[in-house]
């Protein structure tokens, strides 16, 4: 999927946003069923990653298994100057850098409006955070 395919969709929200203060270009994806960062793009966070006690098989879309050996845990999203916490998954990603998935987005008591691309968080303070994605 690319930005105009995700703009187009009524299934996610893509927006950019800030992870370890490094703007990325984030998909809210509440089918997907795990979280990741591009690979190429981990260079960029200037952050290390860590290995799996053991590996982690993922199923892609076109149905092909890919075995994940490690993590970039404790990521920082940031949203309107709150940080949520994200353990990211090196993997292969397109035109995005960053993949936010269901459990994620259900930890942090998101609203998604898909048609108003508009993302409503609550931060571990309580706060409600809402920002809008790329129309």
């Amino acid at each position: 999927m690319n930005i105009n395919d995700a703009v187009q969709s009524s299934e996610v929200v893509a927006c950019t946003l800030s992870v370890n203060n490094v703007n990325v270009k984030v998909l809210f994806d509440s089918g997907a069923t795990r979280y990741f960062i591009s690979e190429s793009f981990i260079g960029k966070l200037n952050y290390e990653i860590e290995l799996l006690v053991e590996p982690l098989s993922i199923i892609v879309a076109n149905q092909e298994q890919v075995s994940v050996k490690s993590i970039c845990p404790w990521c920082k999203v940031k949203i309107s100057g709150y940080s949520f916490p994200a353990s990211l998954i090196p993997f292969r990603l397109g035109e995005f850098d960053v993949i936010l998935e269901m459990d994620w987005l259900a930890e942090h008591g998101a609203q998604i409006d898909y048609k108003k691309k508009k993302v409503i968080l609550k931060s571990s303070q309580g706060k409600k955070v809402e920002f809008k994605g790329h129309k």
